[in-house]
């Protein structure tokens, strides 16, 4: 089993996901994370953003959990009354590896999303994540619409 931080946006970092629903929204990705043999431990975001932290199956592939979620809740989400300004999660996704030893602090970190975000937006928190794990960033347009270009 190992452990991974998974963030991941909506379709042009939309507003879209209602503040009194996100917790209904996580339970049901904990289920698509069981039924796949995976464990979702901890899940937090803000109305464009959601973080996950994802116990994945030693015989699972984080890229087909990761699909899998997303795939599965966003059809959900498309047939619920409860995101009516739905469309899609962006392409992309985050997702880096932490030691067990490190759980309390991803788990506040991701539990404190609204917080957080007081004096930070999406685009510089995935960023941020991104250099910290010794990565090259690259916008995405479906993520960051005002950067387009990667070479800027």
């Amino acid at each position: 089993m190992s452990l991974h931080h998974v963030v991941f946006g909506t379709y042009f970092r939309r507003n879209v996901i209602p503040l009194q629903y996100r917790r209904e929204l996580y339970n049901y990705m904990a289920g698509i994370a069981k039924n796949i043999r995976c464990e979702i431990w901890e899940a937090g975001g803000i109305s464009d953003h959601v973080h996950i932290l994802l116990r994945l199956h030693q015989d699972v592939a984080l890229s087909f959990a990761v699909a899998r979620i997303k795939q599965s809740s966003s059809r959900w989400m498309g047939e619920n009354p409860h995101f009516p300004k739905w469309e899609k999660w962006a392409g992309e996704y985050y997702a880096g590896s932490f030691s067990y030893k490190d759980i309390d602090t991803a788990r506040h970190y991701v539990t404190t999303q609204d917080e957080h975000h007081l004096g930070r937006d999406f685009m510089s928190e995935l960023q941020n994540l991104i250099e910290k794990s010794g990565l090259t960033w690259y916008p995405d347009p479906e993520l960051d619409p005002d950067n387009t270009d990667p070479m800027k």
